[in-house]
């Protein structure tokens, strides 16, 4: 069931999200209208969805044209953003996560713009985490947070948190929308019915 938002030009899988890694300067780019200017870094990525009416370009700029308006984006705290993304029966919605510059007379640069699916087994929680320290291990090998055992993140982890090589700063996150759809799950049927394949459902 696809989601839209007319402010961010995105229509995408409501359990999933489009999400970028970029540095502040990014924020305040251009004018949101096009990549005149904007470093793109190499990187691995999940394949953006093919939608109708959607380019994930566009998209892109078209949520840096909106990063700092104010209620358009939400500013979550670390902690706070590890914990909804890495929550897959989460309101989770499109991510700028926002990385200090490397120099201060660095242009602004996407790290990475990638969509995350949910999935049944929850792979995909690990994303906030993944490609952390700069050999490309996640980023608790360097002392940051590790993705799978959030109750047990520290001040210290959250301060040592990086996306290649980077330090995290904040996370920009898609207001939700009051039609958004979430997925849910019920142990309750699981262990009735003794079918797994039903844990999972969208609510609306």
């Amino acid at each position: 069931m696809p989601r839209y938002n007319s402010a961010i030009s995105s229509s995408l899988a409501s359990y999933g999200y489009t999400a970028a890694v970029v540095n502040k300067k990014f924020l305040y780019g251009n004018n949101g209208t096009d990549a005149e200017g904007v470093q793109f870094k190499p990187w691995q990525s999940t394949p953006l969805p093919n939608l109708n009416n959607w380019d994930p370009v566009v998209s892109l700029f078209n949520m840096q044209k909106v990063a700092l308006d104010g209620h358009t984006l939400v500013n979550r705290s670390k902690i706070d953003c590890l914990r909804v993304y890495t929550n897959v029966y989460g309101d989770r919605t499109n991510l700028l996560m926002v990385t200090g510059d490397a120099t201060d007379d660095e242009a602004p640069t996407v790290l990475q713009y990638t969509y995350v699916a949910a999935t049944r087994d929850e792979s995909q929680i690990y994303w906030p985490c993944s490609d952390g320290s700069p050999s490309g291990g996640p980023s608790n090998w360097d002392g940051g947070p590790d993705c799978g055992k959030i109750g047990s993140v520290t001040a210290s982890n959250l301060d040592r948190w990086t996306k290649f090589g980077h330090h995290v700063l904040y996370c920009l996150s898609e207001e939700l929308a009051d039609d958004h759809c979430r997925l849910n799950y019920s142990p309750t049927v699981m262990i009735s019915t003794g079918l797994p394949t039903l844990l999972t459902f969208l609510v609306c």
